[in-house]
């Protein structure tokens, strides 16, 4: 029925974080080597309001391998960082990234600037 229909009065802006906002992942941001069976920190900075809650994911190749956290708290103060125990059934390898995310703004993220180890 097009009589039902109407236009926005404004931009309309999905997921999309407010302007000036912005994560940087700071660990691990490349060339490390992480031992399985390990406790590591995973640390982030940000900007502006990205939310209060961050996803973390672990990339092997480009591709998403595995979740490390789901809504852990976004941190204080500009920074946070979260605990990540290292399984020590992952395989080694030197193509792995972390990739940090608005869990409220999917836009608003970044990943490791270079590939990791994972190492035994």
């Amino acid at each position: 029925h097009p009589e039902l229909m109407d236009d926005s009065e404004g931009l309309l802006a999905i997921g999309m974080a407010p302007p000036g906002s912005r994560l940087d992942l700071a660990a691990p941001a490349g060339g490390e080597s992480w031992k399985r069976g390990t406790t590591q920190e995973v640390r982030w900075t940000y900007a502006g309001q990205p939310g209060t809650q961050v996803n973390l994911v672990l990339l092997k190749a480009g591709q998403v391998l595995q979740t490390i956290a789901a809504r852990a708290p976004l941190g204080a103060d500009g920074a946070g960082s979260f605990s990540w125990a290292i399984p020590a059934a992952l395989a080694s390898g030197r193509d792995y990234a972390v990739r940090v995310r608005s869990a409220a703004y999917p836009d608003c993220r970044d990943q490791s600037d270079a590939p990791f180890a994972i190492a035994r």
